[in-house]
Parts: structure tokens; sequence; C-alpha cells
């Protein structure tokens, strides 16, 4: 056979080539010869991308979070909405976002039977920012589509996204995004797809607009950061050696799974180093990041440089500022003591961390650092590239902001009661961020409990003797209310220290004497009289009334507990030095004497006597211009004991059931839930018993609010009776 001849091209002639195996049809005149190319392989089928890398080995707990995760991406037919469901994994570095991600992505696999898109920024473009249509032309070629075929332009590429992925089922992942339009651009179309992102809201917070919901990752328990160090330990651990030492690694490593599974490395890499020495390590936080580290290029510390590194300088400025404060939350204002600046300035800058995922907000507005180690970094980065002088600086700045702040909530909770420092000494300037209000003011306080301990601790270590004692009079406020008796304690020493280094030999009396209270109440009976001693002797003089009868007041309440003679007669003292004072403040001191001394009447067996004193003393503080409503109270709470004593029970009910309402509206936790015990008793006795236990329910749950030991003694009659 020869070979064929091609014909010449004709003028208006059709020539097709076919390189396909679908049908194809023409319709019209065809002229010259039509050839047709044979397909060269089998027919194309469709490409199912299962992309999302696996999740890393010995996943533990995040239980919760993953069933959050599956029910806002599965599929769910047409009761789901019109929207493709958007949700966003968002923590701090470290936390386990990409892990849950993965997780989440294995675990629903089989409901995405069209695939599984996994885009990473960071690896499209590690030198920059990867856009939106580099990761479209990824996903296009991902669902089989050719080179040729991927249009070139970013809306092209979007609407050929939206044609090919419409009546998918799709899950889309989505890492290192650091605008919303990166993920928003790679929403597949329908309601059976779903994309999952690990970003920050600060980030990538305009996917509200397309109905995005964000799942904001906690750190781990006690328990179950325990759980994942001793299984990825593996034998190491399994013996259950060495627990103390133990709990303190999990306590040191604050819930951060990338920290536990740093710790666990170093203890699974060397079998010398122990449990109790490696707690050693963690315990100074000086040490701890340096101690978080598996080798020398996988520690904490390079982690969370990714992030700092990539910060303007300002911003990096007021991070390593921000370090220095020894709290877990802060405000504007105190940011911009730190950061030396205009908050309006400063508030740019913490915007920055906030994208950074650096710094974030709670439910009060107020800023945090994302994880508490990474106040930790960002101290080792002051100490690093800031000088030991403007360090000082910015904790002492912080520090006169705090004592502001402090003084207001004082002054807005307890109202106009004895103190050594006039809070308009050291407010002056500073507007009130509670405007008055006691109870926004006590919900400060009562977030601010850590950091009031810390803030005393850092002022005592850096020398700063004037803060600290101004910080732990001020926070007696906290104290009378919810009784946390061994933070009360420890400010209340170590702010009397700093005052007698200072010579502010009020402020130590005052804060001596109060500090016997929560001393005495634990039993610390001996601790308690050596400071009413040093107080006694610094008022000795009498040089200022109201001071040496409040000192009185509380020597009286010490001695009620050995020797109710000597604590009448330490109260008669006190009515008096109040009276022979015409400071306006002084009724208010000789009510509480008062009504101290027909407590000890009652302990006396008086009752009659007791319902005296106690009378006057509510009446006195209910005269007082504003009335003293929370110690009136107070009183009425004993008044009750006094009248059951007395054998006139329903004058009690009365008096409790109107302290009960009254401590609860102030506040008063600790003398609510006090009443709330003797209310339960009233009843019991009344074959109330249903009451009885509602009641001592309630004052259960208080004590233990405020970690009384008194708790475990209402459980106790809540299980003996009936």
């Amino acid at each position: 056979m020869s070979d064929p001849v091609t014909p010449d091209p004709l003028p208006r002639g059709v020539r097709n080539t076919v390189h396909s195996a679908e049908t194809v049809s023409q319709v019209g005149t065809v002229m010259g010869d039509l050839h047709m190319a044979a397909p060269t392989g089998a027919p194309r089928a469709p490409v199912i991308p299962r992309q999302v890398p696996g999740p890393p080995p010995g996943w533990h707990d995040r239980d919760a979070e993953l069933r959050t995760v599956r029910d806002l991406v599965l599929p769910a037919g047409d009761d789901r909405g019109a929207g493709t469901p958007v949700l966003v994994v968002e923590g701090p570095r470290g936390i386990g976002k990409s892990a849950l991600a993965r997780k989440a992505a294995a675990a629903t696999a089989d409901s995405f039977d069209g695939g599984q898109l996994y885009v990473d920024y960071g690896l499209l473009d590690p030198d920059g920012i990867a856009s939106p249509s580099e990761a479209l032309g990824h996903a296009l070629s991902s669902l089989g589509l050719a080179k040729e075929d991927i249009p070139a332009r970013l809306h092209d590429r979007a609407a050929q996204f939206r044609t090919v992925t419409s009546g998918r089922r799709l899950l889309v992942v989505v890492e290192g995004a650091t605008q919303a339009a990166q993920v928003a651009q790679l929403i597949p179309q329908g309601t059976q797809s779903a994309v999952l992102a690990v970003g920050s809201r600060a980030r990538l917070g305009e996917l509200a607009e397309d109905h995005a919901e964000w799942l904001t990752l906690p750190p781990l328990g006690p328990q179950e950061a325990r759980e994942l160090l001793v299984k990825r330990c593996g034998d190491r651990l399994a013996d259950g050696a060495e627990h103390e030492a133990l709990a303190e690694v999990v306590a040191a490593c604050e819930g951060l799974p990338l920290a536990l599974v740093i710790v666990a490395g170093r203890l699974k890499a060397d079998p010398g180093l122990s449990v109790t020495a490696l707690s050693a390590e963690l315990a100074d936080e000086r040490r701890r990041l340096g101690a978080l580290a598996f080798t020398a290029d996988f520690t904490l510390t390079t982690v969370f440089n990714v992030a700092y590194e990539g910060l303007p300088a300002e911003a990096a400025a007021l991070y390593r500022a921000l370090g220095r404060w020894p709290g877990g939350a802060f405000d504007l204002r105190l940011a911009a003591a730190a950061g030396r600046g205009e908050p309006g300035e400063v508030a740019g800058h913490l915007a920055t961390l906030r994208r950074a995922e650096l710094v974030t907000t709670d439910s009060e507005n107020r800023f945090r650092f994302a994880h508490g180690l990474l106040r930790l970094h960002a101290a080792g980065l002051a100490q690093e590239h800031d000088g030991a002088e403007a360090r000082d600086t910015v904790l002492a700045d912080c520090l006169d902001v705090y004592v502001a702040t402090l003084a207001h909530a004082d002054a807005a909770v307890m109202g106009p009661r004895l103190r050594t420092t006039d809070p308009a000494d050291v407010t002056a300037g500073v507007p009130d961020p509670f405007d008055g209000d006691p109870q926004r003011a006590l919900h400060w306080l009562s977030a601010e409990r850590e950091t009031i301990l810390a803030a005393v601790r850092e002022a005592e270590a850096r020398g700063l003797d004037t803060p600290a004692y101004r910080i732990a009079e001020s926070a007696t406020a906290l104290y009378l209310k919810h009784r946390h008796l061994a933070d009360w304690i420890e400010t209340g020493t170590r702010g009397a220290d700093a005052a007698r280094r200072r010579g502010a030999s009020a402020t130590e009396a005052r804060l001596r004497a109060l500090v016997s209270r929560p001393l005495t109440d634990l039993g610390r009976t001996g601790d308690a009289l050596e400071q009413l001693e040093r107080a006694l002797y610094l008022v000795r003089d009498e040089d200022d009334l109201l001071l040496a009868a409040s000192v009185q007041e509380f020597h009286g309440r010490y001695l009620d507990t050995v020797d109710e003679e000597a604590a009448l007669a330490a109260f008669a003292r006190a009515r008096s030095l109040n009276e022979r004072s015409d400071d306006p403040r002084a009724p208010r001191g000789a009510a509480l004497a008062r009504y101290f001394a027909g407590k000890t009447r009652m302990k006396q067996g008086e009752p009659a006597r007791a319902i005296a004193e106690l009378e006057g003393a509510v009446a006195a503080f209910e005269a007082l211009e504003p009335a003293d409503t929370r110690m009136a109270a107070r009183a009425r709470g004993s008044l009750a004991a006094a009248y059951t004593a007395a054998d006139r029970t329903r004058e009690a009910v009365a008096a409790c059931t109107a302290a009960v309402e009254s401590l609860h509206a102030s506040g008063d936790t600790y003398y609510e839930a006090e009443n709330l015990e003797l209310l339960g008793r009233l009843f019991a006795a009344m074959q109330a018993t249903d009451r009885a236990r509602e009641h001592w329910s309630q004052a259960r749950d208080l004590f233990a609010a405020v970690s009384s030991p008194r708790a475990a003694q209402v459980q106790a009659l809540l299980d003996g009776f009936g």
C-alpha cells in the first residue's frame, strides 16, 4: 500500500483534530479528509484528592473540640442553610490548631466523598504572602484540570473553582492564611462542602461576611495534660513514680500541648533525667523556656520567635515591655504605660500583636498574652534587648497605673473606710474605670486576684516598696469580701514589710492588724499575735485615734479566741477611741466595736446583752451617711444567732433572711454563705427539711467558690442530715 497523499488545503475547508475519548459530532459540510487520533490511554477518571496530612501520633483529648468541628463541618443536607460552612480554629502557637484540623479531616473523610483539599500558604510562598490566585490554581489542578485549562485571572479562577466544586462534597483545609481573602476564595459552592481554616480572628475577621464560626482552643486541663505527657513517655511514667514532681512539670507547661510534647521528648531521650530534676528546671521562670527545648533547633522559644520576628519595631518593643508586667491581663491604660506612648498609638500596636496571635482579648475587653508561656518569652526578650534601667522604669510606670486602678476599685467597693493612703493622692488625673459601681469594681478585683499577688511579689523583688504596700492595702477590699485567706496573708505581710522599710508606720500598723484576721481564721494564732503586737506598738502614742481604735478592734477580735473578757475590754477601748475622735469616719468605728462586742457576749452565753449590743450596732450602721448596708447586714446575721439563742425563732429567720438578701446584693460571698448556713440550721430545727438542704447547698457552693474550708463542714451537715 502506497503512502496516503495529503490533499491540498482548501480555502473554505474544515480540518478537526480530536484528542478525546468523547463522542464528537460536526454538523455541516465536510470538505477534505477527516483525521481522528485515537486516545493514547484509558479514559481519565474523576480526581478525588486526599491531600490533608494525617494527624500527629498520640492524639489525646480535645474530644469536645473535635465534636464541635464535626457538628459544624459535616454535611447535613438541606437543613443546613444556603451557605457553605466555614470554621476557623484559633489559638496561640503550640496549642494544637493544626493537629485538631488534621484530626477532624481524618475523622470526617468518609463524609466528603468529593475529596479533601489542603492549602498551606506558608508552603506555597515561604518568603512572602501567597496570593489566593496561586492557591486556586493549586486547587483546580488538584481537582483534575490541566494546566492549560486553568484561567490566568483571579476572577476567572474563582468562578471556575465554584463551577468545579458545585455539587461535590468537598472539605477544604487551609493553613497559613494571613488575610480573609486567602480563605474566602477557596470556599466551595454548595452546602455539602465545608472549609476548615487555621488562623486568628484578628487576621481573618472579615470571614464573618461568609458567616464563619470561630473555635478558640484553650490550654489542656491539668488531668488531660498529665495524661498526654504519660502517654507520650510510655513506660517511663506509667508506674506513677515522682507523682508530685510530675504535677509540677505539668503545671509549668500550662496546658500547652507543644510544651508537653517537648518535655516528653526530653524525658524519653535522656533516661538519666529525672522528673524531679526537670521540675526544678521548670520551676524557675527565668530558666523555664530554656528547659522547654528538645534539641537546639526544636525549642519552644524558636516557635514563638517565628511570630515575634515578623513584628514591626514598635509592636516588638511593646511586646517586650508587656513581658515585664507580672499579671495575666492588662488594660489599654496599663499597656500605654508599658509602651510609653499614647493609648491610641498603643492600641494599634496591640492590634498588630493580636494578628500575630501573641496577644488576645477576653470577655471583659482586657488584653492578655495568648498563653502564659508567651509572657515568659516576652520577658526573656526584654532581658536580652532592653537595659535593666529601662525594664525597671517600665515596671514602675505600670505599677503606678495599677495602684490608681486598685484605689478606684477599693473606693467603689468599700466606701469611706479607714485608709492610710488617701485614694485621691494616687488617682489624681486617672479616670475611674468603674464609675463608682461597686459590683463592677468587685468583679474586676476578683478577676485580678492572681495579678494582685504577682504584682506585690514583683514590686518587692525590685525594691519598689511604695507600690507594694499600696497594692496590699487596696487589695483588702477583695479579701474582706471574698476572703482568699492565703493571698491575704501573703500580700498583707509583704506589704507591711515594705511599709516598714519605707518608714510608713501608719500603713504598716494597718496592714499588720488586717492580716491578723486570716491568720486567726486559719488557727495561726501565734503569728496573728506577733502581727498585732507590732501594730499595737506602732500606735501606742495614739496620735491617730482612728487608726489606734482600729488596731484595738482587731486585737479584740484575736483575743475573742483566747480570752473573752480581755476581748470585751479591747472593744471598749476601740469604742472610746472612736468617740474621742472628730473624724467623720469615727461613728462607723464605734459601731464596729459594738458589733464585735455583741458577738463576744453571744459566745459568753449572754443572748440578752448580745441582742442589745447588736441591735444598737445595726441602728448605728444604718444611721451613717451614707448607710453602711454591708455591715448592717453582717450585724443582722449575728443578731439572728442571738435571737435563736433567746428562742425568738421567727425574728431570727427574718433577720437572717434580710442579711442574706443584702449580702448577696453587695457581693459579699463569704458572709452570705455564713448566713445561708445559719438559715439552714434554723429551718432544720423547724423540720423544714427541703429548705434546710437548699440553703446548706447554696452555702457549700459559695464557700467552695472562695476556697473556704467551711465548704467541707457544710457538706458534712448535708451528709448527716436525714
